[in-house]
């Protein structure tokens, strides 16, 4: 088969860590190895590439007028402006790339919604993605102009699932969630198809004698979403009791918004919940390369998940694939990944006293 996928951005790496960038690192090779003919179409990639599998578009008007236009336009109703300019750019690329090679389905995530429209515009199979959607996210602290915008998104999503011809999630939970909050949808198939996760070197396997018995990995952003608020909490909690304890977080600072509006960066998380006495034993790395999480999955003895919401997370996949012990919220699709007290603990979302709890019994009997 000849199939075209979207992405963010490409390749993994090239910009912030995204999940559908991560999901589609796994899936493409994957497809690829199965004999099939794979395209990745993004607006955010290398603008000068060899890859005839590669297509990188951009979202820049030229000209002035076009320019002079555009910007009249995102005054006017920035949501609407930004919805046009992502449809018309991603589905000429589609249509183009279609034009040349002949493509039998196209994969594209739900965000934004724009799937309704291009469905109209080309005669190719689109299956919608569910990577969120957006309406599941917390939107504590949003001020009136982000309201606005989410507000709008979410609307563009709903009528994008109801009007799908083919449907994929790979949270069943999530799934039937977004349907119901919907009022159904007009697909022909739904199913549940979890994200791939790639088997690891046995040299990679998590082994608990090269682990540092005292120490925890958090990967993912800081934000809300991914619970470091709560991760750090939970930290500060034990490193009281445990002079041992140290903690690692990989990933990018976004910052923790507050439900007044506040944004809480990492250092000043760390001022307010974690006693100064405790801060050089809090090790904040920033973005890591994919590949050098291995050795950061193989240091540490717990790794935590505290999101307050996830769909299918490839963190909590990949911590599973190379044997690492985790405590992780019971939240959507984590609760279908890990089999509670087998593969892994499962902790209330949003209770600092629960992970805490769950770390201690990880470091003091892993499973």
């Amino acid at each position: 088969m000849k199939i075209a996928y979207f992405s963010p951005h490409w390749p993994l790496g090239a910009s912030t860590p995204n999940g559908i960038v991560t999901v589609l690192h796994h899936t493409v090779p994957a497809l690829r190895a199965m004999g099939h003919e794979v395209y990745i179409i993004t607006l955010n990639g290398p603008k000068d590439h060899n890859d005839p599998y590669l297509i990188v578009g951009t979202t820049a008007k030229t000209g002035p007028l076009q320019s002079l236009l555009s910007a009249i336009k995102f005054k006017l109703s920035p949501s609407t402006a930004f919805y046009n300019m992502m449809l018309d750019q991603v589905t000429d690329l589609f249509a183009k790339l279609h034009q040349r090679v002949g493509l039998d389905v196209i994969e594209m995530e739900e965000s934004f919604g724009i799937t309704k429209d291009m469905s109209d515009r080309l005669p190719v199979p689109i299956v919608l993605r569910l990577h969120g959607p957006y309406f599941n996210v917390e939107r504590e602290g949003e001020t009136a102009a982000e309201r606005k915008r989410a507000d709008y998104r979410i609307v563009q999503e709903g009528k994008a699932i109801r009007k799908a011809m083919a449907l994929s999630c790979p949270s069943k939970y999530t799934l039937d969630h977004a349907i119901n909050h919907y009022g159904g949808t007009n697909a022909k198939f739904s199913q549940t198809i979890p994200n791939p996760i790639p088997a690891p070197d046995d040299a990679q396997v998590w082994q608990s004698e090269q682990a540092d018995k005292n120490h925890i990995l958090f990967v993912g952003r800081i934000d809300r979403a991914k619970g470091a608020d709560i991760a750090i909490k939970a930290f500060a909690k034990l490193a009281g009791t445990n002079s041992s304890l140290t903690m690692t977080i990989a990933g990018p600072d976004k910052g923790v918004v507050s439900p007044d509006g506040r944004r809480r960066y990492f250092q000043d998380l760390l001022a307010e919940f974690v006693p100064p006495a405790f801060h050089h034993r809090l090790n904040f790395l920033g973005p890591v390369a994919f590949n050098d999480l291995v050795t950061l999955r193989q240091q540490a003895s717990v790794t935590i998940i505290p999101s307050r919401w996830e769909n299918f997370p490839s963190t909590v996949g990949e911590a599973m694939g190379y044997g690492c012990p985790i405590v992780a919220s019971r939240s959507f699709g984590i609760k279908e990944m890990i089999a509670h007290g087998k593969s892994g603990l499962l902790v209330k979302p949003r209770d600092v006293d629960a992970l805490s709890t769950g770390i201690e019994q990880i470091l003091n009997d892993p499973l």
